[in-house]
């Protein structure tokens, strides 16, 4: 009877050493998109969505495009966005949109705007910024809420000015350090 007992209590406790590991790794994932409030109080300025849209324009990036902003340095959560890459451009390529990668860090203007990616910025077919943010929240950017219904609908609505998605808390790795 000692015997099963013991064994019960070891697959118990190693058990919850697995889950308490997995819950440790998931805490140190989950991060906020702006912590000090770079992006959310550059958008406050009257001239931020035209100023951004002229800094992507500069970069190649045309009317119509999900541009999804990364930076070549080992990021485990630019690997998630994939699904939710395909699902943008599934949903808004029938309007028109096509897709663009571009590496923040070959834009200074850009990387000191934008504290963290992996992120998408939606630029219309009149060259306005309608989106700007992370693609989704939550552990690893799977666990956590999809952003991807949001951004097709704000994408897809009457243009009222841009959101930009300043507030959040997921899988995102810092633009730069401090």
């Amino acid at each position: 009877m000692n015997g099963k007992y013991l064994g019960w209590s070891l697959l118990f406790a190693w058990t919850v050493a697995i889950l308490a590991g997995l819950w440790l790794y998931n805490s140190k994932q989950i991060v906020s998109f702006d912590p000090n409030q770079v992006l959310a109080q550059a958008a406050t300025s009257m001239s931020f969505d035209g100023n951004l849209v002229a800094l992507l324009s500069a970069q190649g990036v045309e009317p119509g495009t999900l541009v999804h902003l990364q930076t070549d340095a080992s990021c485990y959560c630019n690997t998630l966005t994939s699904q939710h890459r395909d699902a943008l451009l599934n949903e808004l390529g029938e309007q028109g949109y096509q897709a663009k990668t571009l590496n923040i860090a070959t834009v200074p203007g850009l990387a000191a705007l934008l504290p963290a990616f992996p992120a998408i910025a939606i630029i219309d077919e009149q060259r306005q910024l309608r989106y700007l943010g992370p693609y989704a929240t939550g552990y690893g950017c799977f666990t956590g809420q999809t952003l991807i219904d949001n951004i097709v609908s704000i994408a897809r609505a009457e243009y009222h000015g841009a959101v930009i998605q300043a507030d959040a808390k997921g899988c995102f790795c810092q633009t730069r350090a401090g």
